[in-house]
């Protein structure tokens, strides 16, 4: 038994260049190059074109992202109307509903935070919004907040706790 074979494992050296940069040939492979899979061009092209032939066709390509208009997505105008209408729920408003006040549904705190997000939401996109969106923007700002005052100002004052 030789060395190598007591080890459990043989190491082969199978770079393809020795230590001054020369193709050498690898140890099962002839010198001329021509390897145990090597075949002639002729036979190389005809096992492509049968595997071609073998072939299924191609999956098809997945559908486009939907567009920011299309079905499904949000945009930036959905993304402000879903928020105001948090705000409102908040400020105890049935959105739709005009100035009707549910009862024992004021959370002047939530509504406060959804009225500041929108804020923040205006200042990061100042500049880069359509006209109709920075219009529609402030317009909600303005009603929301005006909204906001005139809850704040209607819900009776409890004394502090003493």
């Amino acid at each position: 038994m030789s060395e190598d074979e007591s080890k459990g494992f043989v190491v082969k050296d199978r770079r393809r260049f020795d230590a001054e940069g020369n193709v050498r040939p690898a140890d099962d492979e002839p010198a001329d190059g021509q390897g145990p899979d090597w075949r002639p061009p002729e036979e190389v092209q005809a096992r492509q074109a049968e595997a071609k032939v073998d072939e299924p066709p191609p999956a098809p390509s997945p559908p486009p992202p939907p567009e920011a208009s299309g079905e499904g997505s949000i945009g930036f105008s959905e993304l402000v109307m879903s928020v105001a209408t948090t705000a409102l729920a908040y400020l105890g408003r049935e959105p739709g509903a005009g100035e009707v006040v549910v009862p024992g549904q004021v959370n002047l705190r939530m509504a406060a935070q959804n009225i500041d997000i929108l804020g923040m939401l205006q200042a990061k996109t100042r500049n880069n919004l359509s006209k109709d969106e920075e219009d529609l923007l402030n317009s909600v700002l303005y009603e929301l907040r005006t909204l906001y005052l005139e809850t704040a100002r209607s819900l009776p004052r409890t004394p502090p706790a003493g």
